[in-house]
């Protein structure tokens, strides 16, 4: 079964399917890379090729996707350009997000956060934590000791933060998506970003929300 979460003031919207889809529900105009949590984003990318992120033309006909079974998919939107990110700990701690966005030339118009373990689920050592921190910055990697909070390190990042917006899934203590860290699978989620035109006939709608939970800086707790 494929689901369909649509970006608030755009023509665009993530497409999901994890544990009930059939390889068959992915278009063929999705592009996946053979991701290896590292830095490097194409533009243009070829499929599969060893990379965790793309640019694309918004208005072209492939479609940018990321693979994950417990990391952050995160899908960029510009004027132009549409692109994604394979956000685990160590894309985060290599710099995966400066390289998305010295790709795009600058600064999204639109962030979206997809499904991913959350910060309560994800045990990680404080060597974990510590380098992300070193990346992203310190106080920013979530409010709970022994964890990683992937969306908060990416929310962070972002100065504007009405422009991020997430889709409250965790994949591990929620359901629908296959998980990792539950049961050590090698099977992948797939995510990509596509006019949500071409979803008319998905009944399974996801809600997309602003980014709320930030706990730096004097924010929200």
């Amino acid at each position: 079964m494929t689901r369909i979460a649509a970006i608030p003031g755009t023509e665009l919207a993530v497409f999901m399917t994890g544990v009930d889809s059939s390889p068959r529900e992915v278009p063929p105009e999705a592009l996946f890379l053979s991701q290896v949590h590292g830095a490097v984003i194409l533009d243009p990318p070829e499929p599969s090729a060893p990379a965790d992120g793309m640019i694309l033309p918004r208005n072209g006909t492939l479609f940018p996707g990321v693979l994950t079974a417990d990391c952050l998919p995160v899908f960029a939107v510009w004027d132009g350009m549409v692109g994604c990110a394979h956000a685990g700990w160590r894309g985060l701690a290599a710099g995966v997000l400066d390289a998305l966005l010295e790709a795009g030339g600058g600064p999204p118009r639109t962030v979206v956060l997809g499904p991913c373990i959350c910060g309560e689920c994800y045990t990680v050592g404080e060597n974990v934590r510590s380098m992300v921190s070193e990346t992203i910055g310190p106080g920013k990697t979530g409010r709970l000791p022994g964890r990683l909070d992937l969306k908060e390190a990416v929310a962070s990042y972002f100065t504007d933060r009405e422009k991020v917006f997430t889709i409250d899934i965790c994949t591990l203590c929620g359901a629908g998506f296959h998980s990792h860290r539950r049961n050590g699978t090698t099977l992948r989620n797939r995510f990509w970003l596509a006019p949500k035109a071409l979803g008319h006939d998905i009944t399974p709608s996801v809600p997309v929300k602003p980014y709320d939970h930030f706990t730096f800086e004097g924010s929200p707790a």
